[in-house]
């Protein structure tokens, strides 16, 4: 497996994406069991990056990850994003996502999609907030086009 730095992150270049252990009707049902052995599979061959989101089925493919890495949780790199972003929701947002899982910190947090409801600012203030705490490692953007990104840039 050949490997690249993001940040001062150590990632596989593979990054294993987890919607499609979801089980929503995107995906339909998945087995868990397949679902585990599949990213233990992964581990086997080197991947230490996994991408999920709490809107992957309501949270449970970040439970399952939960499931699958927290006996290597320091072997790994996990990344998942959050829909909400106004302040007060990114936080309970985070401490949701940590509890599935199953660890005290996010390597990469994501904004799933930009919402021009709310002030941007907002938004990366209360991700640095969290940054800060510890409880994530590394703020980014999902889904946002060159004018978002350039907001996001102005604030961060």
């Amino acid at each position: 497996m050949e490997y690249i730095e993001i940040g001062n992150l150590h990632v596989s270049r593979i990054c294993m994406g987890t919607w499609n252990i979801s089980g929503d009707e995107s995906w339909g049902y998945q087995d868990e069991e397949k679902s585990i052995k599949t990213i233990k599979t992964a581990l086997d061959y080197g991947v230490n990056f996994f991408d999920t989101a709490e809107a992957y089925g309501a949270g449970y493919s970040e439970e399952i990850l939960g499931k699958s890495l927290s006996p290597v949780r320091d072997k790994v790199i996990i990344a998942t994003k959050t829909s909400r972003i106004s302040k007060k929701e990114i936080f309970k947002a985070c401490e949701n996502s940590l509890k599935r899982l199953k660890t005290d910190y996010i390597d990469i947090y994501y904004i799933h999609w930009p919402n021009w409801n709310i002030p941007i600012f907002e938004t990366i203030e209360a991700m640095k907030k969290l940054e800060r705490e510890g409880k994530i490692r590394m703020i980014g953007v999902s889904n946002f086009g060159k004018k978002d990104l350039k907001e996001v840039m102005e604030y961060y």
